[in-house]
């Protein structure tokens, strides 16, 4: 079993990494939209599907590390709480979006600041049905 979850590890990887672009009007990217479905599937527990959140973000650390800013770091997490968010786990999404919002604050970065506070204005309105 770990075998073949590692050879889907370096498939959606390497599918994530040359093949899929953002459509146009979508904020997610084909793997992101498959983590999101899962996540609400079968929850952050599940074997399979921790282990494309986890191949995901070292995908998203690599892209990171070539960038070599803090701000790329802060994106990820930021993304990560989209993510969250997208599939129900507002609990998670808000923790992640306060720690965003920390260091982009710290960093002088506004516009990622700006976004994290939006996010959590949003599952603001969600929580409460509006």
């Amino acid at each position: 079993m770990k075998a073949a979850l590692s050879w889907a590890v370096f498939i959606l990887i390497w599918y994530d990494a040359f093949m899929t672009e953002r459509p146009p009007h979508s904020e997610f990217s084909e793997i992101e939209q498959t983590i999101v479905e899962r996540l609400r599937a079968n929850g952050p527990d599940d074997p399979e599907t921790r282990g494309m959140l986890l191949a995901w973000r070292e995908n998203e650390e690599e892209k990171a590390n070539t960038a070599n800013t803090a701000r790329a770091g802060v994106e990820i997490d930021l993304n990560f709480a989209k993510l969250l968010r997208a599939a129900g786990g507002y609990e998670s999404a808000w923790a992640t979006l306060e720690a965003v919002r920390e260091m982009a604050q710290n960093l002088g970065e506004q516009d990622l600041y700006d976004q994290a506070m939006a996010i959590m204005d949003a599952i603001d309105d969600e929580r409460q049905g509006k």
